[in-house]
């Protein structure tokens, strides 16, 4: 539980520090208009989020039930993505819950900015290694489980492609 609340008040942070930087370029530049502050904000906590929890689950229940149709590989992951996405809501834009964010961070002195910045750092710097880690390991421990490029056809299937071959010679 203590590890879910350092998390979070890591990526609150994050939130703000994009946040900040946002509503300064929103102010200097109107045509740079196109998203609002918070909402920008909050989608660089939630692909980190998804890249660092939600990814591997989302492979690892995959792999477990040996799903290889595409559609329903599209679905499960539009599901993944859409439940994360409103976790996140929930948890920056709900009834301006960045606002309340906004006020924490304020009144941060030099030494507070730079240290939570280093953590924010070490964050993505985590997340980054993280991917590279699964990444390695979906590429050695799993080879090509899912792909259907590396599989051999079935008999039926080479009948049918010489069937069509022999169709088109005619």
């Amino acid at each position: 539980m203590r590890l879910f609340k350092y998390l979070s008040v890591i990526y609150e942070y994050m939130f703000y520090r994009v946040y900040i930087r946002r509503r300064k370029l929103w102010d200097r530049a109107p045509w740079l208009r196109t998203w609002s502050p918070e909402m920008t904000a909050s989608l660089v906590p939630l692909m980190l989020f998804s890249i660092a929890f939600v990814l591997p689950l989302l492979f690892l229940f995959l792999h477990l039930l040996n799903i290889q149709n595409n559609t329903i590989l599209v679905i499960i992951s539009s599901v993944m993505y859409f439940i994360v996405d409103d976790f996140t809501d929930r948890f920056f834009l709900n009834k301006g819950n960045y606002l309340g964010i906004v006020r924490k961070y304020e009144s941060e002195n030099k030494y507070e900015r730079k240290h939570r910045t280093k953590q924010v750092w070490i964050l993505v710097l985590i997340t980054v290694l993280w991917l590279v880690v699964f990444t390695c390991i979906v590429y050695f421990v799993f080879p090509h489980s899912s792909n259907s490029l590396y599989k051999n056809p079935s008999s039926e299937y080479i009948e049918m492609l010489k069937e069509i071959r022999d169709q088109r010679l005619q």
